[in-house]
């Protein structure tokens, strides 16, 4: 049982009550853990912005143009946003192509793997150009400026 005390104040107009422990409860224990499991989680989840946007619209070309003035740090910022995502893709080819290992020999000179192939050579084609622009920023992350 708490064996708590109450006290009353006025504050500007305002009466506020106040909390006090008696015989060494502890009244914000609660408060503290859950602000220190906060701070703790900051601390270790880190509190990085977003990974960036990755757009593969730009030709390699605009890319080559543009790295000439972007730090060290911001391409490799740039070649992880890439990493991140072929490795999803990656991931993406890789499921669908685990289909075509549950298919009966028959099936496999068929319609049906025809159509799987059709859906993989897309994501296969797009994984490609990734690495492609994922070499540019990792070679100019590896430059010192």
């Amino acid at each position: 049982m708490l064996d708590l005390t109450s006290q009353f104040h006025y504050n500007n107009g305002i009466l506020v009550k106040f909390i006090t422990k008696d015989k060494g409860c502890n009244v914000f224990a609660k408060e503290r853990f859950i602000i220190g499991v906060a701070v703790l989680g900051f601390l270790i989840g880190g509190c990085s912005a977003p990974p960036q946007p990755v757009d593969t619209t730009k030709t390699i070309q605009q890319i080559e143009a543009e790295i000439g003035s972007m730090s060290a740090a911001n391409a490799k910022k740039m070649a992880d946003a890439f990493q991140a995502k072929i490795t999803d893709k990656e991931k993406e080819v890789k499921s669908i192509a685990s289909q075509l290992k549950g298919l009966s020999p028959q099936e496999v000179f068929g319609e049906k793997a025809k159509a799987i192939t059709a859906q993989i050579a897309p994501l296969q084609k797009e994984v490609n150009n990734l690495k492609e622009r994922y070499t540019i920023y990792l070679r100019r992350s590896q430059v010192t400026n």
